[in-house]
């Protein structure tokens, strides 16, 4: 899956090839990821651009599930498309990776928001919101608490990102 989307950027940017680190911003930019100015210029960018409300909430969590309850604001006329997709993404707050080869060899590298799932959980259609309860599973030796989960609303075929909400798991 993430392969795939890496992919679907890299054709909807008119990329020969896929690249890591790449940075994609709101679906609208791309450009390698330790490009400070190129991210502060997507970011600035990003900010002006008209967000759909989208709200994670009642989050919970036992052993193997994490729940919780998502709600967007109405997509109106205004964000100039039709249907958009939901997705929910499972993250780790902090991780970090010792690395054996390449450039980084024999270093501790520090990583934040680490993607474990993510899935299509449904669709906004013009003119409606979305409402509903998620549920996630939660892997074994997988810390409740460095975890976080994240919501956002996309144009189809990896378009522009219209809204997103995160919030930190806290099991106590």
């Amino acid at each position: 899956l993430y392969s795939d989307r890496q992919s679907a950027y890299g054709k909807r940017f008119g990329l020969d090839s896929v690249y890591t680190p790449e940075m994609v911003v709101d679906g609208m930019s791309e450009f390698v990821g330790s490009n400070a100015s190129l991210a502060n210029q997507a970011f600035e960018k990003a900010l002006h651009r008209p967000k759909l409300p989208v709200r994670l909430s009642s989050i919970s969590v036992t052993s193997h599930l994490l729940t919780g309850h998502l709600e967007t604001g109405s997509l109106d006329k205004s964000y100039g498309t039709g249907d958009v997709d939901v997705y929910l993404v499972l993250a780790l707050n902090r991780a970090e990776s010792r690395v054996s080869a390449g450039e980084n060899a024999g270093h501790n590298l520090q990583h934040v928001s680490v993607v474990r799932r993510i899935s299509k959980i449904g669709a906004v259609k013009q003119g409606q919101a979305l409402s509903q309860e998620v549920q996630v599973k939660v892997g074994p030796g997988e810390d409740s608490d460095n975890l976080r989960l994240i919501a956002f609303v996309q144009e189809s075929q990896q378009g522009r990102v219209l809204g997103a909400a995160a919030v930190r798991v806290n099991a106590r």
